[in-house]
């Protein structure tokens, strides 16, 4: 069924207006019903279950498009940075999983379980360590000030190494808080930084996500402002 013809059938169930990307929306008992492109139709908000049982009877199908994709956050000894980023995503409606491991695996194969059921991850890269290379010690060790920097814990680098490998560089966030050091083999790469909250890059990381395919309800944009 074309979007055109899923519009059609629903113009007396909810008063829907053009949304962003070519889709229509409209609101409905505290929830946003939205019909994309190709004709799904994805519920969003409270209410969810009976909305969507009461468009499937209108459609006479059970094609309602369930937005599943979970985002894994990888993350370091930053733990207000952390909270702020799940914040933001909470109000973004965006499902996020994270590891845990209570089995008695390893980090690595608690890590490429969870990975395997995710579709896109934020590294959000902290100041949490500082490193200081053996040639500039060695060169300067009476006045090593400005030579020591400050870098991402090790194991954030070795998941986002597999978070890349995994999932790929279009579907890897990267956010780095305040001045970090970064492998140069991710130079080329597009991450985003902010000096204290992730608010500061709310815009662009939105964008980052609907790029990833998440569908991103406007209105909760504003929420995550808060």
């Amino acid at each position: 069924m074309s979007q055109q013809q899923v519009l059609e059938k629903l113009k007396k169930y909810a008063d829907f207006s053009q949304g962003g990307n070519g889709s229509y929306k409209a609101k409905k008992d505290d929830a946003t019903i939205t019909i994309h492109t190709n004709g799904k139709v994805q519920i969003q908000g409270k209410n969810k279950e009976k909305i969507e049982q009461e468009i499937n009877e209108i459609l006479g199908r059970e094609e309602i498009y369930e937005n599943n994709k979970q985002l894994f956050i990888v993350y370091g000894h930053d733990k207000i940075a952390k909270e702020q980023l799940e914040y933001i995503l909470q109000k973004l409606d965006i499902q996020t999983a994270q590891i845990t491991n209570n089995t008695g695996m390893t980090i690595i194969e608690a890590l490429e379980k969870e990975t395997s059921r995710v579709h896109a991850g934020i590294i959000l890269l902290t100041p949490d360590d500082i490193s200081l290379s053996k040639k500039d010690y060695e060169a300067h060790k009476d006045n090593i000030e400005g030579y020591i920097h400050a870098r991402a814990r090790q194991n954030v680098i070795l998941e986002m190494g597999m978070i890349m490998a995994k999932l790929g560089r279009k579907n890897t966030i990267i956010l780095s808080k305040g001045e970090v050091e970064t492998p140069s083999d991710i130079d080329g790469i597009f991450r985003l930084q902010f000096k204290e909250n992730p608010k500061e890059i709310l815009k662009k990381l939105v964008e980052r996500l609907e790029e990833c395919g998440f569908v991103i309800d406007k209105e909760n944009v504003f929420k995550a402002m808060d």
